[in-house]
């Protein structure tokens, strides 16, 4: 599958108006570098810049120095780091993965798939002048979950990748410096709000809420013991540095920073503003953001400066900062953070947690799924070159149907691994059974070894129960061929095929 068909395939309403074109050409540019050029150090910048926009567009542009700092250093993890693995491309991938999955639902039949996915639109109540509709909706959700999962993942190799450089540095005696990656300062008081938020949103599930002037998927009632076991799990998480907890409240912090502290440098995002101060003058500002523009224009002319200078006043009767809390903080923010949050959770280790029902957190399961299939791309340290096992984006397949009147969404995801030849596979080899302690003799072993783990991973994580609506089927060849010549897939314990009621859409 080339970069321009994988791109064509991306619905253009996930878009602003405009953006489309610009945004499904950055992505055809980077994909266009995995299949062509190979250049890592290309493909990073590509992606920073990409990550960049989204981030900026969703006021959390702070963090991209943050991932700048990291990549930069990021390569001498593949050689320095026990086990390393790329994160940077592997942002990106699952990123567009799930736009495709998406767009391939939304060919079939819309209202179903907002149902499944939990989605309705914006709030007209949300003190912005312009709503997010369904797609538009879905897009923001999807990129604050898929495009910050690893944000923290500094965090978890800062003192890995000092020590690798080190060891490096020593062998030149020179004196190793201080790698300093700089993250948001949050208080007890900030986590223990933002775990507030994610362990009731955890306990009830995503709900409708139809007595609602309109209807929204936000927290309802919520299990006390589920919320306190959750709260409690969070809280460990936070002890042990996770990557998955740590992001999520970096998640919270970077938009609170923008919206609720402070003064947000947008005026029209800047809630509660009721009036500017300039020259002893006084100019109120309606309700309606919508007439903003012209008012502006007539006091102020083209003069941004003195727009800027001006001193804002505030009217908390009018009830945006509340609004905001509870139809984006509590509910899309909120959200978001807790797939990121789960996504990294040790099931084994908390077996109270999961199966994660599709039913409860559909944005959630898609996030896990992804993040343990994405082996394509991914450059890692076990080869120490730039070397990928997967050179082939993976053919995915969508399905919607019914089943017993309700419906159910089918994924197929194919991938076909490059084999590695004369020395690298041997290299390969040799460091998998360093690493995992095993006798592997040949790549077709091994092949076989981590993807069936995988898929021992995403059946604990993932519930695949009769009733659940999310049914997948993964599928792995090397070149075309079946590994050892026997069949290597997983297929979810609910897959049914054409049968019973079951309709195909």
């Amino acid at each position: 599958m080339n970069a321009k068909d994988i791109v064509t395939k991306i619905d253009e309403r996930f878009f602003k108006k405009g953006e489309a074109d610009k945004a499904k050409e950055e992505i055809k540019k980077i994909l266009n570098d995995f299949f062509g050029s190979e250049k890592l150090e290309t493909t990073t910048d590509d992606i920073i810049e990409f990550l960049k926009q989204i981030w900026t567009r969703f006021s959390i542009g702070k963090y991209v120095d943050v991932f700048v700092d990291f990549a930069k250093a990021e390569k001498a993890l593949y050689g320095f780091a026990e086990n390393y693995r790329d994160h940077l491309m592997h942002l990106f991938n699952i990123h567009v993965m799930g736009l495709i999955i998406f767009s391939k639902l939304l060919e079939q039949e819309e209202k179903k798939v907002f149902k499944l996915l939990k989605i309705e639109k914006e709030s007209d109540n949300v003190p912005f002048p312009s709503h997010y509709d369904k797609p538009r909706r879905l897009y923001y959700l999807w990129c604050l979950s898929s495009t910050f999962h690893d944000i923290a993942i500094p965090i978890d190799y800062r003192k890995r990748l000092v020590k690798g450089l080190g060891k490096y540095l020593d062998y030149f005696k020179i004196e190793t410096e201080e790698f300093y990656l700089k993250f948001p300062f949050m208080t007890p008081l900030d986590i223990n709000r933002y775990s507030d938020n994610m362990s009731k949103l955890f306990a009830s599930g995503i709900v409708l809420l139809k007595n609602a002037n309109q209807p929204t998927y936000q927290v309802d009632n919520y299990s006390a013991s589920s919320y306190l076991y959750f709260r409690s799990v969070l809280s460990c998480a936070m002890n042990m540095y996770d990557h998955g907890v740590l992001g999520s409240y970096f998640l919270f912090r970077s938009i609170e920073e923008l919206f609720l502290c402070g003064r947000n440098l947008n005026l029209k995002y800047d809630l509660d503003l009721c009036a500017l101060e300039t020259n002893g003058r006084i100019v109120d500002l309606p309700a309606d953001k919508k007439k903003w523009d012209n008012l502006l224009l007539e006091e102020f002319g083209e003069d941004k400066e003195k727009l800027e200078k001006a001193n804002r006043k505030y009217d908390f009767t009018r009830g945006e900062t509340k609004t905001y809390n509870d139809h984006v903080l509590r509910q899309d923010v909120t959200r978001a953070a807790l797939a990121i949050a789960l996504h990294n959770i040790n099931p084994d280790e908390n077996p109270k947690i999961f199966p994660l029902k599709f039913s409860e957190f559909p944005l959630a399961c898609l996030l896990i799924l992804l993040d343990e299939l994405q082996e394509f791309y991914r450059p890692e340290e076990v080869v120490l070159t730039e070397v990928v096992r997967c050179r082939e984006f993976p053919v995915i397949d969508i399905k919607q149907r019914t089943l017993n009147s309700e419906p159910h969404i089918q994924i197929k995801i194919s991938f076909d691994l490059e084999k590695p030849s004369g020395e690298n596979e041997i290299e390969i080899i040799n460091k998998y059974n360093e690493m995992l302690k095993k006798d592997f003799k040949t790549y077709d072993e091994l092949v076989r070894y981590t993807w069936n783990y995988t898929f021992e991973i995403i059946e604990k994580k993932i519930a695949f129960e009769n009733k659940e609506p999310l049914e997948i089927w993964i599928k792995v060849t090397i070149e075309g061929k079946k590994p050892n010549g026997k069949k290597l897939e997983y297929k979810s314990p609910n897959w049914t095929d054409i049968a019973y009621n079951s309709v195909y859409l």
